[in-house]
């Protein structure tokens, strides 16, 4: 589903002359994350435990999706001033 929505909002964003230049960047991402995401998780696992691959994960992308809110929120806030 996501994947299905990514594309759409792709070919609706770019000209039909960039089109298949975006969506093959956005088909190599995903087939490269789900080629190493395995290597990378097994190898944390082996290396520090289950939970580090959690942890990892969270700062990767949690962390900055809580940042940049909070930026759009102060950044929201000035403007409304």
């Amino acid at each position: 589903m996501i994947f299905a929505t990514g594309i759409a909002f792709l070919t609706s964003e770019y000209p039909l002359q960039e089109r298949g230049r975006v969506l093959g960047i956005a088909v190599a991402a995903v087939y490269i994350g789900l080629s190493c995401g395995p290597f990378f998780g097994g190898w944390l696992t082996q290396h520090f435990s289950l939970i580090s691959s959690v942890k990892i994960t969270f700062i990767i992308f949690a962390c900055p999706c809580l940042i940049g809110n909070f930026f759009s929120l102060y950044r929201g806030n000035l403007r409304s001033r």
